[in-house]
C-alpha cells in the first residue's frame, strides 16, 4: 500500500463486502500531505463517521476526564500522557492537531494529516507549529513509546502552548488499532535494535540520544537513577555497519550498529570488553 492512507481494515472485513465497497475510496486515497495542519484529513473522519454508525468503540460521547491521565516529568513540566482511544477520538472529530515528533521514519509513515516536528524544539526553519494558535489541543508522538513525544511537549508547553499532550503508548499503539495512517510506505517497517549504555548517576532524569546521521533519523530515552538507559532503536534502511552516534551529558561515541548493540558502553565513554 505504498503511497496510500488507510484505516480500520479489520472492521472493514467484518463489516461485509457491501460496505467495504461503498467507502473503499476512503480507505485507499492519496496521502494528500503536502497541506497538512496536523488535523485528520477529511477522508479520515468520513471514513471514521461510518465506522462509527456501524458501531465503532470509539464513537462514544463520554465526557473525557483528563485528570485521570498519567503525567510524565520532562523539562520542568508535567506531560500529560493521552491513552490512544481518547487520542483517536479527539482526531476523528478533528478536535486535535497531531505531530510526529520523530526527525527520520515520517515519509515512510505518520498518523495521516499529521506534521513533522522533531524534538526537542522542532524543525529548524519553518516549523509547521510555531504558527498555530496556542489554544489548539496538540498531541504529539513517536515510537518509543513517548519519550521523543514528551520532550517536544515540554518545549510546546514552555512556549506557551496551553493544551498539549503525548500518546501514551506511542505511533505503534495506533497502527496496531489500525487507526489511520499515510505515508510512502506504510507497510516497511523499521529495523529495530536496542543499545545499552552506563553514565554518571548525577545524569539521571536527563537524556540519552542515539543517531543516525546519513538519514537524520534519532531516538532518545530517559537516564534511570543509577546512570542505566536502554535506547530502543527504530530506524529504516540501516545495517550493522551503520555508523551510530550515542549522546549523554557525560559523554558522545560513534560505533557500529553491529559493535553497538553486541556489547554495553560503560560510564567513560567506550564500549565494554566484558561483552565482547
Amino acid at each position: 500500500m505504498n503511497g496510500r492512507a488507510f484505516t480500520r481494515r479489520r472492521l472493514i472485513q467484518l463489516a461485509g463486502t457491501s460496505v467495504a465497497v461503498g467507502i473503499s475510496g476512503c480507505l485507499a486515497s492519496d496521502d494528500g500531505e503536502s497541506g497538512a495542519e496536523g488535523y485528520a484529513p477529511q477522508s479520515a473522519t468520513q471514513t471514521n463517521e461510518t465506522m462509527s454508525a456501524m458501531g465503532n468503540e470509539s464513537s462514544s460521547t463520554t465526557p473525557v476526564n483528563e485528570d485521570s491521565f498519567k503525567t510524565r516529568p520532562t523539562r520542568g513540566v508535567s506531560v500529560p500522557l493521552v491513552p490512544t482511544d481518547v487520542a483517536y477520538r479527539w482526531y476523528r472529530n478533528r478536535e486535535a492537531r497531531f505531530v510526529d515528533a520523530r526527525n527520520g521514519g515520517y515519509e515512510e509513515s505518520h498518523i495521516s494529516g499529521a506534521v513533522r516536528s522533531p524534538a526537542p524544539n522542532g524543525q529548524a526553519n519553518s516549523d509547521p507549529v510555531e504558527n498555530w494558535p496556542k489554544s489548539d489541543r496538540i498531541v504529539t508522538y513517536c515510537r518509543c513509546p513517548h519519550h521523543m513525544s514528551s520532550l517536544r511537549a515540554a518545549n510546546l508547553i514552555n512556549q506557551g502552548y496551553e493544551r498539549v499532550y503525548a500518546l501514551d503508548k506511542g505511533f505503534d499503539d495506533w497502527i496496531a488499532k489500525g487507526h489511520p495512517i499515510a505515508g510512502s510506505n506504510v507497510d516497511k517497517q523499521p529495523n529495530r535494535q536496542t543499545i545499552t549504555g552506563t553514565t554518571a548517576p548525577k545524569f539521571a532524569g536527563e537524556t540519552a540520544w542515539a543517531f543516525h546521521r546519513q538519514s537524520e533519523q534519532q531516538e532518545a530515552t530517559g537516564i534511570k537513577k543509577n546512570g542505566q538507559y536502554v535506547l530502543n532503536l527504530p530506524f529504516y534502511d540501516v545495517t550493522a555497519d551503520s555508523m551510530i552516534e550515542i549522546k549523554t551529558p557525560g559523554y558522545t561515541i560513534e560505533e557500529s550498529l553491529g559493535k553497538l548493540t553486541s556489547t554495553t558502553i560503560t560510564p567513560s565513554g567506550t564500549l565494554s570488553q566484558n561483552d565482547q
